[in-house]
């Protein structure tokens, strides 16, 4: 998406906060408001999800820990996979 139309869609969203919430007053205050983060947020994982990217569950929309889909991340705890690769050292 160009910075134009980026910039077109980010007013969008903050005009209709403003239109849907009657305690925003203008713009500034609809940055402000929690659905901003949140819908930004889902577009970004969006944008990522359909260029082949995942997001770790339960992660916050930043890019620190995302990896390639597909991608092997380290075993769980406790699962047949860990307990087969020593790691630590055995006292």
């Amino acid at each position: 998406m160009s910075p134009p139309g980026l910039y077109r869609r980010a007013v969008g969203d903050l005009d209709m906060i403003r239109s849907r919430d009657p305690s925003v007053h203008s713009r500034t205050e609809a940055l402000l408001h929690p659905a901003v983060p949140a819908v930004w947020g889902h577009r970004v994982a969006h944008r990522l999800h359909r260029r082949g990217c995942a997001a770790p569950r339960g992660s916050s929309p930043s890019p620190r820990g995302w990896r390639r889909a597909g991608s092997r991340s380290t075993p769980a705890p406790g699962s047949a996979a860990a307990s087969s690769s020593t790691t630590a050292r055995e006292w």
